[in-house]
């Protein structure tokens, strides 16, 4: 089911070109006008489920919004992205936003935008889809110069300290422009000013005209503390009213090198010392007796085994011996009185 018999259908549509809400958009559609290259584009929509209450199995599941924005030129493609939404009971709405980012790049022209709803009745398995169109309109400025590259590669530098910035910038106007290309010094990085003067014709962002292209190599110095440092460049235009500004940041990260570890109880030979090598090597030595052993002359004395008397009385055996002794005591007495006795008799 499509079309105004859909019960699935769009609540409202919203459109916000660089945070300004544009009048001429609604939820039967509509265009957008004042759209420059580079700006943001935003869609707000909200969909609803127009049964009546009463109608209380007539849930709809599912529910999608596909968005996409014809190739508006230069080097950019087609976008589209897609919307869910929550399911909705009769008399129910929910709503969702996407945002396009217009490339600088994009000529002037008439875009489609078209929304595709769709959804299903979980009552009947109806399917539903609702088709909407929004016309963009994209204008380019009378003077508009501004940086369609800026990369660095490598971004992060360690041991080797070389980088290159790649630039590139294009009139995106309606008008020719002279331009100066200002890359800003850094005496930190060692990097001096730098001015480029050259003319930018208007016409397609495809044109060598239209464009200019350039790449810097960067030889950082050695003694450059580890941290982050801006590269910054300006363009000016518009008889030098106009700038635009972009910066990169390149990471100087500290060289280290790899030390080789030894793990476990053994003992290593220790290497040959190489003093030219710069690179750190952690040696494990096992530690050695150097000095000249004298050997001993045995005695010809047998070393009588030390005992302590503390541990003979802590011992069993003088449990043992005090045990007999009594014993032996006891049975001398006996014998004593025993013979005492006799004499007397």
């Amino acid at each position: 089911v499509s079309g105004s018999s859909s019960k699935l259908a769009f609540k409202d549509i919203n459109a916000y070109v660089d945070g300004k809400k544009e009048s001429d958009v609604d939820e039967t559609g509509g265009s957008v006008d004042n759209v420059r290259p580079g700006s943001k584009l935003k869609i707000r929509v909200e969909v609803e489920n127009t049964w009546d209450d009463s109608e209380k199995d007539h849930d709809i599941s599912d529910i999608e919004v596909e968005v996409e924005l014809e190739d508006v030129g230069g080097n950019s493609d087609s976008q589209d992205e897609t919307l869910e939404f929550k399911d909705l009971d009769p008399g129910d709405d929910d709503f969702d936003e996407i945002e396009f980012d217009i490339a600088k790049d994009a000529e002037e022209g008439t875009y489609d935008l078209t929304l595709t709803l769709t959804g299903t009745d979980d009552k009947d398995n109806t399917k539903y889809q609702v088709n909407k169109t929004i016309n963009i309109k994209v204008e380019k400025e009378n003077n508009m110069v501004d940086f369609t590259k800026f990369a660095l590669s490598p971004s992060t530098v360690s041991c080797s300290r070389t980088t290159k910035l790649q630039v590139e910038v294009a009139n995106l106007g309606s008008n020719d422009e002279d331009v100066q290309l200002l890359l800003k010094q850094n005496k930190e990085l060692g990097i001096n000013e730098n001015l480029e003067l050259f003319e930018l014709e208007e016409g397609d962002i495809d044109d060598d005209e239209t464009t200019y292209s350039k790449e810097y190599t960067f030889n950082i110095p050695t003694n450059v503390k580890a941290g982050p440092y801006a590269i910054e460049m300006e363009v000016y235009y518009n008889d030098d009213e106009d700038k635009e500004t972009e910066s990169v940041i390149l990471v100087v990260a500290e060289c280290c090198s790899t030390t080789p570890t030894t793990t476990g109880t053994q003992a290593t030979t220790p290497s040959a010392a190489q003093p030219d090598k710069k690179t750190s090597v952690e040696v494990i030595t096992p530690t050695t007796q150097t000095s000249t052993q004298t050997p001993t002359t045995p005695s010809t004395t047998a070393a009588l085994p030390s005992q302590s008397f503390s541990g003979f009385f802590d011992g069993s055996g003088y449990v043992v011996l005090l045990v007999v002794a009594i014993i032996v005591v006891i049975v001398i007495i006996i014998f004593l009185l025993v013979a005492i006795a006799r004499r007397k008799e």
